[in-house]
Formats: structure tokens, sequence, C-alpha cells
């Protein structure tokens, strides 16, 4: 991250806590008795804000974000805990669990917290998906099969990532050809991306399908965003199955943009730089 980009970053973090401050509401009169809380389900407000009110709600939720964004994982977790018991928010408690997920937490918090979600949104994939992580990062395999196959059953169409996590577990399990038809039945409702081809051409290679594997590795290639790097996955393709004329012709290419970007960086050195 380059410097200029941390300091808009805290700027963005602070400005958000000076916000927050200005909506935390007035020392308490001494005398008042404590008012005891509602019930969660007695109030439409607690539904969409919880306890907090709109602005203080919307502000934590805001900075929240920024902090997980920043990977500034248990300052983010510190502003879901304050809103995550008092809201009905399915979003608030997927992200509490996943910043508890990349904090190390024990099993049964994030499980928890994963509760919350599906309590609140029954049908999530994205739950499903955090479960099937969580498996799959402990070795238990076919019970990460079994939720990423719940979250692409629910919604197949609109994101890669339960499709690829299931195809990258029945590789793992030496299932190749039914992770094969995951990502086509993926691709068949979806417009292509660079990472879904590359995985698809990984388990057609691990099919011993080399020609399948050759031109979807080829395609992948066409479509990333850094030309260099879909041509090194090509590359290193052709060297292990020891393609020897193909790995020279792309190793070619490979420094042929080399050399663009070399003259391009070149040019940019000779600008003056901003005062």
């Amino acid at each position: 991250m380059s410097p200029d980009h941390h300091r808009k970053r805290q700027a963005l973090v602070c400005g958000l806590l000076l916000l927050l401050a200005s909506c935390s509401p007035p020392p308490p009169v001494v005398s008042a008795p404590p008012q005891p809380a509602l019930p969660l389900e007695n109030t439409a407000e607690e539904d969409d804000f919880g306890l907090l009110g709109e602005r203080e709600f919307a502000l934590r939720m805001a900075l929240a974000k920024a902090l997980m964004r920043a990977a500034e994982w248990q300052a983010a977790k510190e502003h879901l805990q304050r809103i995550r018991h008092t809201t009905q928010n399915w979003v608030v408690h997927l992200d509490y669990a996943y910043v508890l997920y990349r904090l190390g937490a024990p099993f049964a918090d994030i499980d928890l917290a994963l509760r919350q979600v599906i309590r609140f949104h029954p049908e999530n994939p994205r739950a499903q998906v955090l479960y099937g992580q969580l498996h799959e990062d402990a070795d238990n395999l076919i019970e990460a099969e079994h939720h990423y196959r719940q979250a692409v059953s629910i919604h197949a169409d609109r994101d890669a990532t339960a499709s690829m996590a299931l195809a990258r577990v029945l590789s793992a399990l030496d299932r190749p050809r039914e992770a094969i038809e995951v990502l086509q039945r993926h691709l068949a409702l979806s417009q292509p991306s660079a990472r879904l081809l590359l995985q698809l051409a990984h388990a057609q290679e691990l099919a011993a399908d080399l020609d399948a594997a050759h031109r979807t590795f080829r395609l992948a290639a066409d479509l990333h965003s850094d030309p260099i790097l879909g041509l090194n996955r090509l590359l290193h393709f052709y060297r292990r199955h020891e393609w020897q004329a193909q790995a020279r012709a792309v190793e070619a290419q490979i420094a042929a943009l080399q050399r663009k970007r070399s003259v391009v960086r070149n040019l940019r050195a000779l600008l003056p730089s901003p005062r």
C-alpha cells in the first residue's frame, strides 16, 4: 500500500471516528434510574438499526467496513461487537463472523455468529461458503463439500466463489471430472473470468485431458488482467508437459511484453516529480 493511499485511509477512519463521537448520547442524569433494554423484537427501530439509532448504527457499520478493507480486524471487531447484539441485520453478523475467522477465533465462536446469519437470512450462500472454508482449513473436505454444495444450490449464477471452492475441494478429493462439471455449469450461467478459467484448466489437467486444458489455459491468458501473469501460467503448463516449442514461443511473448513495460517505466522516470 502506498504512503499516500495509507494516509487517505487513515483520514477516512479518523473522520468516521469523529462523526461517531458526535452522535454519542449525552451523559445520563444521575438521579434518573437506568431504563431496561427492550427486547429485540419489540421495536421497529431495533429491527433496522438496533438500540443505537440510525446515525450511530450507520457510522459504526461504515467504520467497521473501512477497517476491514484496511485489514485492521481487531479494530473492526470492536465496532461490530457494539452493534451486533442489538440488530437483526444479517450483514452485521456475517461481517462479524468473517472478522473472527481472520482473527483465528475458535470454531465455536464463528459458528455462533454464523447461526445468527442463518437465523435472520436462512438461505445465505456466503454463510455456507464460510462454513465450508472453516471445514476446508481443518482438512475436513467432505464436510466442506457439503457446505459449498449448499451455497452453489442457493445462487449458482451469482458468484463464482462457491463454485470455485466446491471445484477446489473436489479436485483435492481426486474427483477432477466432477470439479470440471461444476465449473462448466457456472460458466454456462455467467461471463468467463481468467480466475475461473485457470481453475478449470487445472482440473482438466488433473483429469489428464491435456487438449482441453491447453485451450482453457490459452483463453485464460487472453482474459487475464495482467498479460504477463496469464502467459506465465500457460508457460508453466508447457514446461510441466515438456512442450518445448510452445514454451519457447511463450517465453518470447513474455520477453517482448517486459521490454515494453521497461520502456514505459524509463519514460515515466524522466517526468518531473509533482511538488
